[in-house]
Formats: structure tokens, sequence, C-alpha cells
């Protein structure tokens, strides 16, 4: 649908996909540094869940504001 308007679509989408695909994973890929960084390691092991851990009111979230 999107190929459709584009004026050359065979080379613009594959160089999109090439430049999305990458800031996703590095924007997920520095989310979870940013949970090991932060948080406590006691914390993370006592969790199966990382992100319900930091939002639970440790240091995170209270030196946000």
């Amino acid at each position: 649908m999107i190929a459709g308007e584009m004026q050359d679509a065979a080379k613009e989408l594959p160089a999109a996909i090439h430049t999305a695909v990458p800031a996703v994973i590095l924007c997920f890929l520095s989310a979870n540094v940013s949970y090991y960084v932060l948080i406590p390691w006691s914390e993370v092991g006592a969790s199966d869940t990382v992100a319900e851990v930091s939002s639970s009111g440790n240091k995170v979230t209270k030196s946000i504001g």
C-alpha cells in the first residue's frame, strides 16, 4: 500500500526497511541495557520481568520524578 505511493519503491523501500529494523533493534537493546545498569542485580535476579521491577518504585522511577 505504501510502496504504491513511492516514486522509486524498488530502491527506497528496501533502504527504509534496512534503516528502520536496526533502529528498532537498537531501541530495544538500549532499553534492556539501561534496565540492567540502573536496577540492582538482586532485584533483577528475583523477578521474571525486569520491566515490572523498574516500574514498581525503585531508584529508576524515583530519579525521574
